[in-house]
Formats: C-alpha cells, sequence, structure tokens
C-alpha cells in the first residue's frame, strides 16, 4: 500500500530523509540538508509558504519531494512561479509519480502558473538540477547525487529542460598550457594570489568574497558563507588581488571520502578578469601537484558560458556529469 503523506510533525520529517537514505548523499551532505534545508534555518522557508511531501509503501519511506514559493523572487519578477527541491529516492515510479502530482496539485492550489527544480534547497546554490552522467567515480560534495531516475520521470510529465550545468574531471598533474601567458599577464595588470583563509574569528575572507559578488544582498551571503566554512579547503582557495584590490576568488571545497572540488571561480566586472582567473587557476594547479593530487573535480558550469568551459577544457577538463534544470506549466498538470 501506497501512503503520501504532508509532513506535519517532527516523525514526519525524519521520515522524509529516510527516504532518500539510498539515493546516494554523503554523511555531510545528509547532515547539511537536515540543519540547512528546513524551518527555522532554511532561508528559503523565510520567503514564502513550503510544504515537505514524502511516499511510504508499506510504512516504508520510498520518496520525497520539497516544494514552495519564493514570494520574494516572484515579486522581483512579476512572476507566479514555484519550485520543487530533493525530489529524490528509490527507483519506484509509481511512489515518485504520486508525489510529483502531490507537489503539482499544491502548487495549483498556491495559484501557480510555473515550476521550476529540482531548484537548491537551501538557497546556497549546491544541489541544483538533478544529475546525470558518471557517478561510478566519486564526486565532489555538494553535487547531489545520480538523477537519471528523477530525469526521465519529469521529462514523462513534460517537464522541459532550461538551464544544464556540468562538472569536469581535470588531472592537475598536467603541465599548465597557460603558465607563460600568466606570468606575464601578472606582471603586467599587477596580479598576485593570496591564500582563501576562512576563520571563526576573523571575516577578511568573507570581505574579500563580498568585494568581488557585489550583487548579492550581503547579509544572506553572509550567512551562507558561515554555514559553508567548515567544508572550505584552505589549501587549494585563494584570492586573486589587482593593485592590492580583490579581484577575483576561487573556493574549493574539501574532498573528504570524494574528490576535491573547485567550485566557484568569480571574478569582479570592476577589474579585467582573465588575469585574475588564470592566476587563479594557475595556483590551484601548482598546490595540488606539489600535495601530490592528482584529479580534481571542476563544478559546476553553465555550457552558455563559453569562456568558462574553454577554458576548462584547454586545462583538459572532461565531462563528466550534468544536473538539469527543468519547468513547466502547473496547468498541464
Amino acid at each position: 500500500m501506497l501512503e503520501i503523506i504532508e509532513c506535519k510533525t517532527r516523525a514526519d520529517m525524519r521520515a522524509f530523509f529516510r527516504a532518500a537514505k539510498e539515493a546516494g548523499y554523503t554523511r555531510e551532505e545528509e547532515k547539511y540538508l537536515k540543519e540547512y534545508a528546513v524551518p527555522p534555518l532554511s532561508l528559503l522557508s523565510k520567503n514564502g509558504p513550503q510544504a515537505y511531501f514524502v511516499a511510504k509503501r508499506e510504512g516504508k519511506p520510498v520518496f520525497r519531494a520539497l516544494t514552495g514559493v519564493d514570494l520574494v523572487f516572484n515579486r522581483e519578477k512579476g512572476e507566479k512561479t514555484d519550485y520543487f527541491s530533493l525530489f529524490d529516492g528509490e527507483s519506484d515510479e509509481e511512489a515518485a509519480q504520486a508525489i510529483l502530482d502531490a507537489v503539482l496539485n499544491k502548487q495549483s492550489a498556491w495559484g501557480m502558473e510555473n515550476v521550476i527544480g529540482p531548484i537548491s534547497p537551501d538557497a546556497s546554490g549546491f544541489f541544483m538540477g538533478a544529475g546525470e552522467g558518471d557517478f561510478e567515480k566519486s564526486r565532489g560534495i555538494f553535487t547531489g547525487p545520480e538523477g537519471s531516475f528523477a530525469c526521465r520521470l519529469l521529462r514523462k510529465n513534460g517537464f522541459c529542460p532550461i538551464q544544464m550545468e556540468n562538472a569536469y574531471l581535470i588531472y592537475t598533474t598536467n603541465k599548465n598550457p597557460l603558465s607563460d601567458v600568466t606570468r606575464k599577464a601578472e606582471k603586467r595588470f599587477d596580479v598576485s594570489v593570496v591564500p582563501l583563509k576562512p576563520s571563526l574569528f576573523s571575516d577578511r575572507w568573507m570581505k574579500c568574497i563580498l568585494e568581488v559578488t557585489k550583487g548579492a544582498p550581503e547579509k544572506e551571503m553572509r550567512v551562507l558563507l558561515e554555514r559553508l566554512r567548515p567544508f572550505i579547503d584552505k589549501r587549494f582557495s585563494y584570492a586573486a588581488l589587482m593593485n592590492g584590490v580583490c579581484a577575483g576568488y576561487l573556493v574549493t571545497i574539501k574532498g573528504s571520502k570524494g574528490i576535491l572540488r573547485a567550485t566557484t571561480l568569480f571574478t569582479s566586472a570592476d577589474h579585467f578578469s582573465s588575469p585574475a582567473a588564470l592566476s587563479l587557476i594557475d595556483a590551484f594547479l601548482t598546490d595540488t601537484q606539489r600535495k601530490g593530487i592528482a584529479e580534481a573535480e571542476v563544478s559546476v558550469i553553465n555550457p552558455e558560458n563559453m569562456r568558462s568551459e574553454r577554458l576548462v577544457l584547454r586545462f583538459g577538463g572532461r565531462r563528466i556529469r550534468s544536473y538539469t534544470l527543468f519547468t513547466k506549466k502547473v496547468a498541464q498538470n
């Protein structure tokens, strides 16, 4: 017997998280999601109504989904768009279909016109999209588990892809093909690279990132960065300075039992960004070679960002996985 529950109690929420026990999340990811993807610490939960659904078969949680409305986003965009997230569990098509139907019915009751997902459940940008590709190898944490089952079901239900981001594997032992170009650019534009060292007792690293990501709301960014701080690998995270001013940064997530993940390379629009990007990549490759780390993951990159994709390919990157974000009109259900 299949039962669909909208979670209202702590017991229901425990079932919600047990439903994804076999989905492929790491221990760090499970702990992070239990803390930050649900109220009261979820930033998304502060922006509008949410509902958590879990499917039980013979009393066992087998599939789940979170859905909600970001009223702040809708006001800014003038839209009626809903979202869903954490659409995963066992490969039980009946249960997954019932959960999807519950999500769409809830969105219709909220008066929404469009739905997108799976989005980041904690507003961080992590766990965005449903993953397909090579999940046999170790993956970088916070990318999310294999989701080809979810992708097939969403496509079957008329969902269309609106965004894809890719993960790449690079061999850090390869010779940097742009080393000479980097040295010349550093000299010409006065670029220097310094370690980005997240600390509990100093927010200098945070200020450096905020200098570059000026468009993001500072209060929310500070909260997200503090949550990310324990997972940042200080050995391979850097800030690029041009004439003494932060012009870009590279954040790398610890490998844990997986693989080192270079996840965010961001450069300032106030500076000529190429020298900063080249220097950050060169520092990453140089230090991983010194530490004897042969492979790393670079993720995620939108293929429409041709400049970034060409750069990672130039450094020998090989696409290993894709994460797809889908959309559909709610009225089509």
